[in-house]
């Protein structure tokens, strides 16, 4: 800020202490403000003993502007000034005019889709035309009759008393034999199953990760520092 020293000469501003001190208009803006301060200003041309802050070397600005600054003055263009913290010393840059959103950057949530059912067509199940063989195999017959018996060999023979006997009947070798050609069979026509409402579901992927602009509303301005 000013000192008292700086302000020893001047006339027709307040008195230090009484207020703010409006300087007055250029080209001698410089009185009421001290070699090394910094204001806005709202004109394109700078006034004299003034340059703006564009990160240049402060080479023939003079000791003061070397000792305050060091070997380049701070670069405000595009640039918004910040208190001084301990964790963001004076002369700590940082912050991003855009910034690209990641998954972890957006809240909690899910994407539902409608209500809906799955369908499939009508259609039926076909098996190709076959038949079935069993092994060779006989079937036998016993026949018994006792003497005077109304069963036996009496119903063929006309001697009655004769032993039980057995007869065994051959079917043929060969037990194989197709039963008859299975052809193509449908099944049943099938109806459309529903597989009933559905809850939520992904809605697929869209967006471009393009990052978005953080900008406040602004009036762009000069930061200038006094130099002589």
């Amino acid at each position: 800020m000013p000192s008292a020293d700086d302000y020893a000469n001047l006339t027709g501003l307040p008195a230090v202490g009484t207020g703010l001190l409006v300087p007055p208009d250029p080209p001698v803006v410089a009185q009421g403000y001290a070699i090394g301060d910094v204001r806005p200003w709202f004109t394109a041309t700078i006034p004299t003993g003034w340059v703006a802050m564009a990160g240049q070397s402060t080479a023939g600005m003079g000791s003061v502007i070397v000792a305050m600054y060091g070997a380049v003055l701070p670069d405000m263009r595009d640039r918004l000034p910040m208190g001084a913290s301990a964790a963001k010393p004076i002369t700590t840059t940082g912050g991003s005019e855009t910034v690209a959103l990641t998954t972890a950057n957006l809240p909690a949530h899910t994407h539902t889709g409608p209500s809906h059912s799955h369908t499939s067509a009508s259609h039926t199940h076909t098996g190709p035309s076959h038949t079935h063989t069993g092994p060779s195999h006989t079937h036998a017959q016993n026949v018994s009759a006792a003497v005077g018996g109304v069963l036996g060999r009496a119903d063929y023979d006309a001697d009655a008393n004769v032993s039980p006997f057995s007869q065994e009947i051959n079917t043929e070798a060969a037990g194989t034999g197709p039963t008859g050609a299975a052809g193509t069979g449908a099944t049943g026509a099938t109806a459309p199953p529903d597989t009933g409402a559905s809850g939520t579901g992904a809605t697929g992927s869209t967006g471009s990760g393009t990052a978005a602009t953080i900008v406040p509303r602004y009036v762009a301005v000069h930061w200038i520092v006094r130099i002589a």
